[in-house]
């Protein structure tokens, strides 16, 4: 049951003062608290929701402020790695600069002024055709050549066909000058007068049995051979006719020097010579056949022709040198003073001349002689050794024959039966330093692509063709794309050619200073692309600033200013309890009065 107490007006009026004091101090007691001045929406709805809003806007920004930071990342990584990388081409284009300096073979027009005006330099096959059809005096073959199919090349008197070694002195194991021949034409090459083929590769590859010969000279004085890679690629059998890699006939005169490599893989000798043919092996020379056809072998030689060794000859070869035959007689094989036969697995057939001559093998004593004789079927003399068959039939000397036959008329050759010689040609210095050139050359492009692969960041390459979008604002409506491109060698242009002249390594060093442009330009792409971002970033940190402070404009208390209202509502909320008090002391002197 409710008790009605009776106030007075006053001491009512009083009281509410009291009351409101109280709840005044309260919410000054709340914003003091929490530092705000709208807590909830019953405080300032609109106020509240606009600061809400802000501080909503201001998190979703800072949540893009992190996306365009690892953006900035994935830009300085690329950067970096460019930076890096383009050290590598610094370095690359240092090897190769010096590599220039250092060329075995000079730049075409180099050769142009060697062979004069009567000359040519020729690098196609129509080139090649003209030059010689022209009577150029020396034709200089610059890089590779594939001649016309079926066709022969005919040299004129006094004709000079040379690599580019022919001017530069290089005697190295690969050769940078090359013809090709390929065909069904019965010889690649017919030499003329006094004709000279030096310091090429030719290469020959057919099909067909009528193709006999590689190099032929016919009714000639003088040929030279000097300096020539030999590949006889001709894969059929033999047709009955006299056939060889190098042919001499008709009183033809052959001289072979500097280091000669015949590498027969068909049914071809190494020399064929017929009718007073004579090749001649310079004091000096070097010479290599290596015959891989079972049937012929290292030479055939007929008719009063003669092959004649003053230097060096290693016959890698398994079957026959023939000496003419019953009908073809007259036929020499000459070894003198200081020249060294080296033979595997061979034997001589000595066929009988005709009435007046005899086939003869003559060994001038002080010639070294190496023989192989694992089959037992190896035969091998020196001076001191002259044998000459006079019987009806073919004679087969052995190297067994050798050693015990007193057919011969003297023994006093220098002879070796086990020892081999070894056949391959020392790679030229210059070549070993070039190739060292080049491979550190190759080091530092594969450096350079593996920088340019693992310039990565969050899984994004912008040096791989990769791309990255940066959003810069909470709407996602206005964004920023970096497309990267593909750094890497081969698609800057930069192509592993082979060293060989000054022009293959004019061309690397041009790759690589276009490339390096191509970096230089990248990076400054990136250097824009990141100032962008970083441009956007920092608008964007200040922008969240600035909503902050929006938002706490809209809901933080002044401390201050609550402070004083706080010690106002004190003093008030005192005076009104005095006040209350004197109010209740009128009440309190109706007592006096009992």
């Amino acid at each position: 049951m409710a008790v009605n107490i009776t106030l007075t007006s006053s001491m009512r009026s009083n009281l509410c003062a009291l009351k409101n004091l109280t709840t005044q101090m309260n919410k000054t007691q709340n914003r003091l608290a929490t530092g705000l001045k709208v807590n909830t929406a019953i405080d300032n709805a609109s106020s509240y929701y606009q600061a809400r809003a802000l501080n909503n806007r201001a998190s979703d920004l800072d949540a893009l402020l992190d996306s365009m930071g690892q953006s900035i990342q994935i830009i300085n990584t690329a950067i970096k790695g460019l930076e890096k990388s383009g050290e590598m081409l610094e370095q690359a284009a240092v090897i190769a600069e010096q590599a220039y300096e250092a060329a075995i073979i000079p730049e075409k027009a180099w050769f142009e002024a060697q062979v004069g005006p009567n000359g040519a330099v020729v690098s196609t096959a129509q080139e090649l055709k003209d030059a010689v059809n022209s009577g150029k005096e020396t034709i200089c073959v610059y890089g590779k050549i594939d001649y016309f199919e079926d066709q022969t090349l005919t040299m004129k008197a006094n004709q000079k066909l040379v690599g580019t070694e022919y001017f530069t002195g290089y005697t190295g194991n690969k050769k940078f000058s090359e013809i090709n021949f390929k065909g069904t034409q019965q010889n690649a090459i017919n030499t003329g007068e006094n004709s000279l083929i030096s310091d090429l590769c030719l290469n020959f590859e057919s099909n067909s049995l009528t193709t006999s010969n590689f190099i032929a000279a016919s009714s000639v004085e003088k040929v030279y051979l000097i300096n020539l890679d030999i590949n006889h690629n001709v894969y059929s059998s033999i047709n009955g006719n006299l056939q060889g890699v190098i042919k001499s006939i008709d009183n033809a005169k052959i001289n072979v020097g500097g280091i000669v490599n015949i590498n027969s893989l068909g049914a071809r000798s190494g020399f064929a010579l017929d009718n007073s043919a004579q090749l001649t092996i310079d004091e000096n020379a070097k010479v290599n056949i290596i015959c891989k056809d079972t049937t012929w072998g290292m030479a055939l030689v007929y008719n009063n022709s003669a092959i004649n060794i003053y230097g060096k000859l290693n016959a890698m070869t398994d079957y026959y040198c023939i000496l003419g035959n019953k009908t073809n007689g007259g036929a020499q094989l000459n070894i003198y003073k200081d020249a060294e036969l080296t033979i595997k697995h061979l034997y001589v057939r000595l066929g009988k001349s005709n009435e007046d001559i005899y086939n003869k093998i003559d060994i001038e004593e002080g010639a070294k002689i190496n023989i192989n004789d694992s089959k037992g079927k190896v035969y091998l003399l020196s001076r001191g050794y002259q044998y000459t068959n006079s019987t009806d039939s073919n004679v087969n000397i052995y190297s067994t024959t050798l050693k015990n036959s007193n057919k011969f008329k003297s023994y006093s050759a220098v002879i070796n039966w086990d020892n081999f010689a070894n056949t391959e040609v020392d790679e030229a210095e210059d070549e070993k330093v070039l190739a060292q050139s080049f491979e550190q050359y190759g080091t530092m492009m594969n450096s350079f692509d593996e920088i340019v692969e693992e310039s990565s960041y969050l899984g994004v390459n912008l040096l791989t063709g990769g791309a990255m979008t940066t959003i810069f604002n909470e709407n996602r409506d206005h964004s920023f794309v970096v497309q990267g491109e593909d750094m890497r060698a081969e698609s800057l242009g930069i192509t592993m050619r082979e060293w060989n002249t000054r022009e293959d390594i004019a061309a690397s060093i041009k790759e690589i200073k276009a490339a390096m442009g191509k970096v230089r330009d990248m990076v400054e792409s990136l250097g824009n692309n990141l100032s962008i971002i970083q441009t956007r970033e920092n608008f964007t940190d200040k922008l969240i600033d600035v909503l902050q402070t929006g938002a706490d404009d809209l809901v933080l208390a002044d401390m201050n200013e609550e402070s004083a209202n706080y010690l106002a509502l004190q003093t008030r909320n005192n005076l009104a309890v005095n006040a209350l008090a004197l109010t209740a002391q009128s009440g309190n002197a109706v007592l006096k009065l009992f």
